[in-house]
């Protein structure tokens, strides 16, 4: 009965190893699992809350009939807050637009067609105006609009 079991390699060696392996794997989850849980609680605190004795000036507990009797000056009240009311705001008017010399400068990403798209007129009336060949355009470069009025 001492002989290797056939459908276990090296025998009942491996088995003893388990459990310590099993172990120590628990006792690595379990630290994780502390720590993070603490620095969770930690981080879910609120640090917005002030102390209170540094937030509010201490109150006078003396009677206002000992004061009175006194020689001691009452503690000064805090300036009343004026109260502001709010001025309407003013649409502010753009100034009109030249209508006679509409020009429009190229800018990455542009074609032909978005410009004209966007002026409500074609890319062949811009190309017209323009004496453009071709509907290449650089970046940069000065475009003359055709009058919307004319559209």
């Amino acid at each position: 009965m001492n002989a290797p079991s056939p459908l276990i390699r090296d025998g009942l060696k491996s088995f003893r190893r388990k459990p310590a392996f099993f172990f120590k794997v628990m006792v690595i989850l379990t630290f994780h699992i502390v720590v993070i849980g603490g620095l969770l609680l930690q981080g879910c605190k609120n640090t917005d809350t002030q102390d209170v004795s540094l937030a509010t000036p201490p109150l006078d507990t003396t009677p206002p009939a000992v004061l009175a009797n006194s020689d001691q000056k009452p503690p000064p009240t805090a300036p009343q807050q004026t109260q502001v009311k709010p001025v309407p705001l003013q649409p502010v008017a753009s100034p009109p637009a030249a209508v006679d010399s509409a020009v429009y400068t190229v800018k990455p990403g542009d074609t032909l067609a978005k410009i004209a798209k966007l002026h409500h007129t074609s890319s062949r009336k811009i190309q017209a105006l323009n004496d453009l060949k071709t509907s290449l355009i650089r970046i940069g470069q000065q475009l003359k609009l055709p009058d919307p009025k004319a559209a």
